[in-house]
C-alpha cells in the first residue's frame, strides 16, 4: 500500500495545480489513426501539375512520373492547364476530375486515349466533376468492372470517342452532357439520373454489338439515341427519351413515367415488347411506318399512335373491360 501512496499523491497534486484535464484533446491513438487515414486517402493519388499540358511528361505529375497501375490520376485544380490529346497504352486504375479543375482534357479529334483497367480486387472508374470537356478514348479497354460517372456543370462535359475493345461496364450521368460518339463501342448499362443530365448516343457504323447499349434507364434528364442495334432493355421512370431513326433503336421498353418518342422505322428495328404503366409513349413525331410486336397499356399510361404504327398484339388493361385486340 505504501508503494502506491506517493504516486497517487503526485497524481492528485498534478491534477489540482494543473486544473481539470482537457478531455477534448485527441488521445495519441486517435492522432495515429488520423494520420493513417490521411496516408490511406493520399496513397496512389498522382496529381496533375503540368505547365505544358503533356500527360506523358514526368514533370506533369506530382509523383514525378505518369500515373500507371493502381494509381489514380487526379485533376484537382493545382494546375488548370488543358491536357493535350495523347495515347497511353499503360493502364491505370482511376481518373478523378474534381470540381476545382476547369481545364479541358483532350480535344475534338485528338482525345486523351488512356486505358482504364481493374484487377479483381479493385474498381476502375472515371469520375468527371470538372467544368471542362473531357475527350476520352479507351485505347485498349475499360475492363469490367469499370464505370464512368459524369457529374459536371458542363453541358458538354464528356465525349467518348472509343470505348476500346471491351465493353464499358456502366455509365452514370448525374449532371452535365455526355456524347457517345460514332466510334464508341458497346455500353453494358447506361443510367441517366439528374435534371441537368443530357446524353446523346450517335450511331456506330460498325454495327452489331459495337453499336449496342444493353440496358438503359432514365429517371430524370434527357436521352437521345441513334444507335442502330440499340437498347436491349429500356426502363423509363421519368425524363425524356428519344429513339430516332433511321438507326434509332430499342428492343424492350418498360415505362412508368416521362416521355418516350419512338421514331424508328420498321426497316431499322421493331419494338418487340413495351409496357406503359405511366407517362407518354409517342409514335407520332415522324410519319414513317413503325412496328411493335406486343404492347401492354395500363391505367395511367398514354400512348399516341397513328395509322403509321403496326401493333401485332395489343393488351389494353386501362379499360374496365380489357381489350386484347389490335
Amino acid at each position: 500500500m505504501n508503494k502506491l501512496r506517493w504516486p497517487l499523491v503526485f497524481l492528485l497534486a498534478s491534477m489540482t495545480f494543473a486544473g481539470e484535464p482537457d478531455w477534448t484533446r485527441p488521445f495519441p491513438t486517435k492522432r495515429v489513426t488520423d494520420r493513417l487515414n490521411e496516408r490511406r486517402e493520399t496513397m496512389g493519388l498522382n496529381r496533375w501539375i503540368s505547365n505544358d499540358g503533356d500527360p506523358a511528361a514526368a514533370g506533369s505529375w506530382s509523383e514525378g512520373s505518369a500515373p500507371a497501375g493502381a494509381d489514380t490520376a487526379v485533376f484537382d485544380g493545382t494546375s488548370q492547364v488543358d491536357v493535350k490529346g495523347a495515347v497511353n497504352t499503360t493502364s491505370l486504375s482511376r481518373i478523378w476530375v474534381k470540381p476545382e479543375y476547369s481545364g479541358n482534357i483532350g480535344e475534338q479529334g485528338n482525345p486523351w486515349s488512356q486505358r482504364i483497367n481493374a484487377s479483381a480486387s479493385e474498381l476502375a472508374y472515371i469520375l468527371h466533376q470538372g467544368s471542362g470537356t473531357f475527350h476520352w478514348a479507351g485505347s485498349t479497354s475499360v475492363s469490367v468492372p469499370g464505370s464512368i460517372i459524369v457529374d459536371s456543370p458542363n453541358a458538354d462535359a464528356m465525349r467518348i470517342t472509343d470505348g476500346g475493345s471491351d465493353a464499358i461496364a456502366s455509365i452514370v450521368v448525374r449532371a452535365g452532357g455526355l456524347t457517345l460518339e460514332a466510334g464508341c463501342s458497346r455500353v453494358v448499362i447506361l443510367h441517366v439520373n439528374g435534371p441537368q443530365a443530357r446524353v446523346t448516343a450517335l450511331e456506330n457504323p460498325a454495327g452489331g454489338t459495337a453499336n449496342q447499349i444493353d440496358v438503359f434507364t432514365i429517371r430524370t434528364g434527357i436521352m437521345v439515341s441513334s444507335r442502330a442495334t440499340g437498347t436491349l432493355e429500356c426502363i423509363v421512370n421519368g425524363g425524356f427519351a428519344n429513339f430516332n431513326g433511321p438507326g434509332g433503336s430499342g428492343i424492350a421498353l418498360m415505362q412508368s413515367g416521362g416521355t418516350v418518342e419512338w421514331n424508328v422505322a420498321t426497316s431499322d428495328n421493331t419494338l418487340s415488347t413495351c409496357y406503359v404503366f405511366g407517362g407518354v409513349l409517342d409514335f407520332n413525331q415522324t410519319a414513317f411506318e413503325k412496328a411493335v410486336t406486343s404492347m401492354w397499356k395500363f391505367r395511367g399510361g398514354t400512348i399516341n399512335k397513328s395509322g403509321a404504327v403496326t401493333v401485332t398484339n395489343l393488351f389494353d388493361l386501362s379499360q374496365d373491360v380489357p381489350d386484347f385486340g389490335n
